[in-house]
């Protein structure tokens, strides 16, 4: 067992890393490879910002923040470069719309919300003579 997988067993717990075998299996990988050569600064940090998030996931309450640090855990265990986005926020926020019927319905919901907060505050201003 490598000394990652040791530390994300122990804060993580083995029922979420049996759960995220991708995680498991990167961290074994990471572990190997900084045995078998001289890391470098970058492969310093990386490794560990992942021991610091394994310990930041045992601290956490909120699921929610559970969920978005093993998120993170396995980006940074991909170690995938990252691809700048070439649209706009409008024109990504209409493709993820138009792809995910689950972020559709959410977004109809807050458009729902934001106009009805529009018609609630513009009737209020207009009672009070603004």
């Amino acid at each position: 067992m490598e000394i990652l997988e040791i530390v994300a067993e122990n804060s993580l717990g083995k029922s979420v890393l049996a759960h995220h075998t991708g995680l498991k299996s990167g961290l074994l990988k990471i572990g190997k490879s900084a045995k078998a050569r001289e890391s470098s600064p970058e492969e310093k940090e990386r490794i560990s910002a992942i021991v610091e998030l394994c310990f930041e996931y045992k601290r956490e309450t909120d699921p929610e923040e559970r969920q978005n640090i093993l998120r993170t855990l396995e980006e940074i265990v991909r170690n995938e470069p990252i691809e700048l986005p070439t649209q706009s926020i409008e024109e990504w926020d209409d493709k993820l719309a138009s792809e995910d019927g689950g972020y559709r319905k959410l977004r109809k919901r807050d458009e729902k919300e934001v106009e009805t907060f529009l018609k609630k505050y513009f009737s209020l201003k207009a009672k009070a003579g603004f």
